[in-house]
């Protein structure tokens, strides 16, 4: 079986907790993302008192994403550790799982190799979150359902 190949604009970086973040070769921003997927009841207060508690620890949400009918909101900040101490603080139900992160060319077509070359393979993407960008990139974090095959297949 052949390992599709992102090309020669990405590296696999391992950092000391054992993950992965995909990022441009040369250069670049090696640090980890971390989800938390906050559960809140679906009623009015509820994401007023997560936000207040990450406002209140000086905490920056990057992005976010709800799903009402699970009860549950996703988060990155741009303070996992203080993210944490913030939400057990407030009392809050969360988990948290690390996400893979890519630069990609803003064009037609990133998105689709990336997310080809992990479907082919039967990883899943469980979740992706635009995170920024500039004129010519957007940075995207993923989850992914099996984070070692990602490894492997994202092999350059």
């Amino acid at each position: 079986m052949v390992t599709p190949k992102c090309d020669d604009r990405f590296s696999i970086a391992h950092v000391p907790w054992g993950t992965l973040a995909l990022v441009p070769v040369k250069g670049g921003n090696e640090k980890m993302e971390r989800e938390f997927s906050v559960k809140l009841a679906n009623r009015p207060g509820e994401l007023a008192r997560m936000t207040d508690a990450l406002h209140k620890d000086g905490v920056n949400i990057r992005t976010i994403s709800t799903e009402p009918h699970a009860e549950v909101v996703r988060i990155v900040t741009a303070d996992p550790d203080k993210s944490r101490t913030s939400l057990r603080r407030a009392g809050l139900e969360f988990s948290e799982r690390n996400l893979l992160v890519a630069k990609l060319k803003d064009e037609p077509g990133e998105l689709a190799r990336i997310s080809g070359a992990l479907a082919r393979e039967g990883v899943n993407i469980d979740a992706a979150y635009m995170l920024d960008r500039d004129s010519k990139h957007v940075h995207v974090a993923f989850a992914v359902s099996d984070e070692d095959k990602a490894k492997n297949i994202l092999k350059l």
